[in-house]
């Protein structure tokens, strides 16, 4: 089982608020799923950010699989050989993190009126 990011663990908390009685809800797609039936927004590139967390996490073939898969261009490389090292195969520009801190921001419940700027910008 995958480590869950803060706002994974706020969905799962706000479940057994309300669902004492069932299986919680794992891995980010059914996170997603249960969030979305709350009425929490879930920006459309939040699972790029997920896939580029995991494989920094896990570090592993199976992650950077995934993150290819989902957002090719921050992965113009090989794996070295049969390693699973994603170091010198992802890069990711200032814009690519602008749109992770972008959609972070447009995830999740928001209070009332416009979403501030990003104190920076590449």
């Amino acid at each position: 089982m995958q480590p869950i990011t803060t706002g994974e663990r706020a969905v799962i908390e706000w479940w057994y608020n309300s669902n004492l009685t069932k299986n919680p809800p794992r891995g980010f797609n059914d996170i997603k799923a249960y969030a979305e039936q709350l009425g929490i927004p879930t920006d459309e590139d939040l699972g790029k950010v997920v896939a580029l967390t995991n494989l920094i996490k896990h570090n592993n073939k199976g992650k950077w699989a995934k993150l290819r898969d989902v957002w090719p261009e921050i992965v113009p490389r090989e794996r070295p050989g049969n390693a699973a090292d994603w170091s010198g195969t992802v890069e990711l520009t200032d814009n690519n993190l602008l749109d992770v801190f972008r959609a972070v921001q447009r995830s999740g419940p928001h209070r009332s009126g416009p979403l501030e700027d990003l104190p920076f910008s590449p």
